[in-house]
């Protein structure tokens, strides 16, 4: 007697997803944002008056480190010797995407997450070393609501670059002329000065969080799906 067992797409991509996720280390993120923090203490911006000199700190650049991680292993991940380990599973193209997908938006995740939580641990730490610092305690303090927004466009925005430099990947492992034409053609874009300012407009002064969750979402989708029409042309693995 035989038994046939219907397996779909997405457990095998969620199986896929485990075995990449228990083969990662979080130690580059730990890394890079204690790098930002570093960097962070010695103040970003700094104006002298006469009797008092006023110094600003802020989490950005927690973020843009936590960021640059997430750029950097999400365009790592189409690497042609990465996937041909997933072919040592059951697997085909797709489910590897998606299982790629699901990595990168959990390091996303804890990247938002995480990043955005350094903003309290800078204050504590301002707070209790500053010494004779006179803080400015208007503001001081986050309410829950002000960190929840913080982590969730944190998420979006890391979830958005991490889709466009896993697209980036695959079209340098789809033609490896793109590893010219990709720095071409942003340099092209940046001298293209009005595009550029539309485009950071369109993405960072969106006053409605429900219209800036469905750009970043619509966006990354495209640029996902691009990414696996793209992968599916690449020669399989014979």
């Amino acid at each position: 007697m035989m038994f046939t067992e219907k397996i779909s797409l997405f457990s095998i991509a969620a199986k896929q997803y485990l075995y990449k996720f228990k083969a990662s280390s979080m130690i580059g993120l730990i890394i890079m944002q204690l790098l930002g923090l570093g960097v962070t203490l010695n103040g970003i911006s700094r104006f002298v008056f006469p009797s008092v000199i006023v110094q600003g700190y802020s989490n950005n650049l927690i973020f843009l480190f936590s960021l640059l991680w997430v750029v950097i292993i999400a365009a790592w991940r189409p690497d042609r010797l990465k996937k041909n380990i997933d072919f040592t599973l059951v697997s085909n193209r797709i489910s590897s995407a998606l299982s790629d997908l699901y990595l990168i938006l959990t390091f996303c995740l804890l990247g938002g997450i995480t990043a955005s939580l350094y903003s309290p641990v800078l204050r504590s730490l301002i707070y209790w070393g500053g010494g004779d610092t006179l803080i400015i305690h208007e503001g001081f303090r986050i309410p829950l609501s002000v960190l929840g927004l913080d982590i969730l466009s944190s998420v979006c925005y890391m979830a958005l670059a991490g889709c466009f430099a896993y697209f980036l990947g695959t079209l340098y492992q789809f033609n490896k002329l793109f590893i010219i034409m990709i720095p071409a053609g942003i340099i092209g874009l940046m001298r293209q000065e009005s595009m550029l300012k539309s485009l950071w407009a369109f993405f960072t002064q969106e006053s409605s969080l429900i219209l800036f969750l469905v750009k970043g979402v619509l966006t990354a989708a495209v640029l996902f799906a691009c990414s696996v029409f793209l992968q599916n042309r690449i020669e399989v693995k014979k």
